[in-house]
């Protein structure tokens, strides 16, 4: 039996047996922190998205694949 078969059905059998033994807590927690959903995002100014994305790319771009790819690093 392969390696990664053999691995993967050890998953199966350990994930159900702990799927079926896991008690859930009917306890809850609260905190005053806000759900992270809501939270804004940080600030970036332009230069730092500049820096992390490159620059902006126009949506009706017809380019290939590969000129995309070698534009990011030259």
């Amino acid at each position: 039996m392969p390696r990664a078969l053999l691995r993967g059905l050890v998953r199966f059998i350990f994930d159900t047996w702990f799927k079926e033994m896991h008690i859930m807590s009917s306890y809850g927690y609260r905190t005053s922190r806000p759900h992270e959903s809501i939270l804004p995002r940080p600030h970036r100014d332009a230069s730092q998205r500049y820096l992390a994305y490159g620059p902006i790319q126009p949506m009706d771009s017809d380019r290939g694949f590969l000129s995309r790819l070698f534009d990011r690093f030259f």
